[in-house]
């Protein structure tokens, strides 16, 4: 949202595409792993799911039709350079250890909110 509200202010900002500072990039494995290590769990059995059965599952399931456009993000390295955007307007990404334990707390807020 910092980033957002920068580059709405800024006019520097318009007329062009703009990446969202991130932190060095992580495998899904990493994150899944350091997510269930801090909230107590065993690691997830992570497996990959064939292409086909997304787009057949996006046949009737609006939110798998639209991973299955996205998919070629899953099958090999997606990196964003957001050189110029930290560059540019100073900013700088949230450290994924802290955007962890916010999402954790987060979900864990919504979960108690819905008991």
């Amino acid at each position: 949202s910092r980033t957002l509200v920068t580059l709405a202010r800024d006019p520097r900002a318009h007329g062009r595409a703009w990446y969202v500072p991130s932190p060095a990039p992580v495998t899904i494995r990493h994150l899944a792993d350091r997510y269930c290590e801090l909230v107590g769990r065993p690691p997830l059995k992570l497996r990959k799911l064939p292409r086909l059965a997304m787009r057949t599952a996006g046949l009737f399931v609006p939110m798998a039709r639209e991973l299955a456009e996205v998919d070629y993000q899953f099958y090999g390295p997606y990196l964003l350079d957001s050189t110029l955007t930290r560059e540019t307007f100073g900013l700088v990404p949230t450290d994924l250890e802290q955007a962890i334990r916010e999402t954790i707390e987060s979900a864990e807020a919504t979960a108690a909110h819905r008991r």
